[in-house]
């Protein structure tokens, strides 16, 4: 579910379905927390079908919620991480 942020927030515009999404250059991918690593870095490894295809390294201080083993959305602009947002069950 989204937030009132994540609603007011262009990026998730309902309206348009993946293909125009990708046509903007975003992208979204489901991801797992490996690690965090000297509390800097937070490494995120991108799964697709339950096999690891990408990892990305984003800072901590951006996401200083996140621990290791959470699930989470990555989204993509343009092939760089937009934003982590946290899968709670």
């Amino acid at each position: 579910m989204l937030g009132t942020s994540e609603r007011d927030d262009p990026l998730f515009d309902t309206t348009e379905n993946e293909d125009q999404l990708f046509d903007r250059g975003i992208t979204i991918g489901r991801g797992t927390v490996d690690r965090i690593v000297d509390g800097r870095h937070v490494v995120i490894l991108i799964e697709e079908d339950g096999v690891t295809v990408d990892q990305r390294v984003v800072p901590a201080s951006e996401y200083p919620d996140l621990e290791e083993g959470d699930s989470v959305i990555v989204i993509f602009r343009d092939d760089e991480v937009d934003r982590v947002i946290p899968i709670h069950d």
